[in-house]
């Protein structure tokens, strides 16, 4: 039987080649290449000796797509974080950059390939993008951290109220190594919380892969590696990821000039075509 493959579909990919003004022979980076659905729109607009550098952090799906890309001579593929922007850049000699894509949602290959990530199967909570580089699962980081860590976790990275109570709840039911382990638990905090499941995964997959502090070390580096001109698009699909966003904007008026006010959100006709982009939000910055 043939094996499925895995479809992700790429969300505001117009308005972010638009965005970047993608043309010619210049250089882009895709820090958050998954599938390669933005890249394949940029590389659309270059010209020949355009190139893109592009990160996929992700170790199994960086061998998987680096087969497929294998022939795109306009392609630098390297399995690294995007929080190592500027070093990557230094040892590629990938200057001068026109601009720079993050889109930081999570990619239908983790959810259905990787061990933790979907709270829908039952299986060891690991939620590592690269076990080949990362020591610590999500399992590990409910089993090991004292109470007060955990609740600090539930709150700064889920907005969890009960996280207090939650914490106390984990202690108790250790050593928890299953989703289902994990489901079980919830279910009594169900009628305290909304979207209990949902919180507390969405917190400790960004602990496990220290997804916030990853994202603020690489926005700080996009201003070292910009020409100016260049453009930084980002697209974000929660409260925490926006509001970490809209600050680094903010505080680096002095070497970013915002192009809209509001970010730039989905059309009507792309929610009703794929139901994940409701929550996106693409925010446009340029070098000075």
């Amino acid at each position: 039987m043939e094996k499925k493959e895995i479809e992700h579909i790429s969300i505001l990919k117009k308005e972010v080649v638009e965005g970047l003004r993608v043309a010619g022979n210049k250089k882009f980076i895709d820090c958050t290449f998954g599938l390669g659905g933005h890249a394949k729109e940029i590389l659309k607009k270059l010209g020949e000796k355009g190139m893109i550098l592009a990160f996929e952090y992700d170790n199994e799906l960086f061998k998987l797509v680096k087969k497929k890309f294998s022939r795109e001579k306009r392609l630098i593929l390297v399995n690294e974080s995007f929080s190592n922007l500027l070093r990557v850049v230094r040892e590629k000699k990938f200057f001068p950059v026109s601009g720079i894509l993050a889109d930081l949602g999570i990619g239908n290959f983790q959810i259905e390939k990787k061990k933790g990530f979907s709270f829908r199967r039952n299986e060891e909570l690991d939620m590592r993008y690269n076990p080949e580089k990362q020591k610590e699962r999500a399992k590990d980081v409910l089993n090991t951290r004292n109470e007060k860590e955990l609740e600090q976790i539930f709150k700064k990275y889920g907005q969890i109220k009960v996280a207090k109570d939650l914490a106390r709840k984990i202690i108790e039911k250790r050593p928890i190594k299953t989703t289902f382990q994990l489901k079980e638990i919830l279910f009594d905090f169900q009628n305290k919380e909304k979207k209990i499941v949902r919180k507390v995964f969405l917190a400790l997959r960004l602990a496990t892969n220290r997804e916030l502090e990853n994202l603020k070390d690489f926005l700080e580096q996009t201003i070292l590696v910009l020409e100016k001109g260049g453009r930084l698009a980002v697209i974000t699909y929660h409260s925490l990821e926006e509001r970490i966003v809209k600050h680094f904007l903010r505080q680096k008026r002095k070497f970013l000039k915002i192009l809209s006010k509001k970010p730039i959100l989905p059309s009507f006709s792309e929610v009703q075509k794929n139901k994940k982009a409701r929550s996106a939000k693409l925010f446009l910055a340029e070098r000075k």
